[in-house]
């Protein structure tokens, strides 16, 4: 593990060294960015996370301020974009059992996606190559500028400044949102919601409904509904939010409702920012569980604390603090994750990643032990 983190650090320097030989314009831009001649940075805080530009350019159907769109058969530039990661992963966890350290080369996937503008004011998004497509579209400007949207599909959910396929790591959040534990902190939609923002007050909004649910339960035309509400404040444009969730889970024979509500805080500095979350997670009767001769309903309380420094225009370090407590029982897991990024280009970035996490099991967990895992990995959106 010291030789993996002294070879980083010596490509962090031979790179650096060169930094200055490598031709400005070598930058590989994706999508949207080739078709509106503008920098990754532009839309993108660091690849993939969004900025401020970045979030307003997506809810008003990718299109700038001012625009209607044009039909797909008159753009220059068809907006097709590609984004990838390969790496090497080491694992341990913390036993003495066979098999209990993984040293590993892994292709992570490809995402093969398109967006933009069908007509004017028509929108749409669709990733061919995961398993739900997740084929959408928007009706913009119902009410003028972007304060009334109406989108329809399959599609992700999520607030933008925490969100799962835009995470600046690999390591995946310990947010609940829904029955499955999988990572929740954006999760999917099929179905319809009405979104808009107001830029000069800074509002944003989002209600849906929709079938989100894990399993089947009952023939509903819609088992699930949300809403976000997210609100800029400060010379800074800081972003405060809160969010509900209701949703369906279980089978017909044992079914239950959730609830979830949650929000948090996301503040900028000259070179940093923090992002902090907390959400409340409400089962309904299909994930009772019993622990100690005692039935309870599970409920659980999850969040994170996100901070990103900018040490140059290339290198980026982040930290962060995820958990998981489930009440009534004894079950909660923790998780420190820290990363060193080197961005060749906006959208080419070399990341060394180290995560520790610790598990106490109880209730309806089944994950068992300690674990920590580094990772060297290169990411790229072309």
């Amino acid at each position: 593990m010291r030789r993996l983190i002294g070879a980083f650090l010596g490509i962090l320097f031979v790179v650096s060294a060169f930094e200055g030989l490598l031709p400005e314009k070598a930058e590989a831009i994706p999508a949207f960015a080739r078709k509106h001649s503008f920098r990754c940075t532009q839309c993108h805080q660091q690849f993939p996370k969004l900025n401020k530009f970045g979030v307003a350019f997506k809810n008003r159907g990718y299109r700038l301020s001012g625009e209607e769109g044009k039909f797909i058969w008159e753009e220059k530039v068809i907006p097709i974009a590609a984004i990838g990661r390969m790496g090497w992963k080491f694992t341990d966890n913390r036993t003495d059992t066979p098999g209990g350290s993984v040293n590993e080369f892994k292709f992570e996937g490809l995402e093969l996606f398109s967006g933009g503008t069908l007509a004017p004011r028509i929108s749409y998004f669709i990733d061919a190559l995961t398993e739900d497509n997740l084929p959408l579209l928007q009706f913009n400007d119902i009410l003028p500028e972007s304060a009334l949207n109406i989108k329809v599909g399959q599609y992700n959910v999520d607030n933008y400044s925490l969100s799962h396929p835009r995470r600046l790591t690999f390591s995946t959040y310990l947010v609940q949102t829904t029955a499955d534990r999988g990572d929740n902190v954006t999760f999917s939609n099929e179905g319809v919601e009405v979104n808009g923002q107001f830029d000069e007050s800074g509002l944003r909004y989002i209600l849906g409904a929709g079938d989100g649910s894990t399993t089947e339960t009952e023939d509903k035309l819609f088992k699930s509904f949300f809403g976000y509400i997210m609100k800029d404040f400060g010379e800074k444009g800081h972003t405060f939010s809160v969010m509900f969730r209701t949703d369906e889970s279980g089978t017909k024979t044992n079914n239950g409702d959730s609830v979830t509500v949650g929000g948090g805080l996301q503040i900028f500095g000259e070179r940093w920012d923090l992002t902090a979350q907390a959400f409340h997670f409400d089962g309904g009767n299909d994930l009772n569980f019993t622990e100690n001769a005692k039935t309870n309903n599970y409920k659980a309380v999850s969040g994170t604390v996100e901070g990103t420094y900018e040490f140059s225009e290339k290198i980026l370090g982040v930290a962060r603090y995820d958990w998981h407590d489930t009440l009534d029982s004894i079950a909660e897991e923790y998780a420190i994750v820290a990363a060193l990024q080197y961005h060749f280009v906006p959208n080419v970035k070399l990341n060394m990643e180290y995560r520790t996490s610790d598990v106490k099991v109880g209730g309806t967990s089944n994950t068992a032990g300690d674990e920590q895992s580094l990772r060297m990995y290169l990411r790229f959106g072309f």
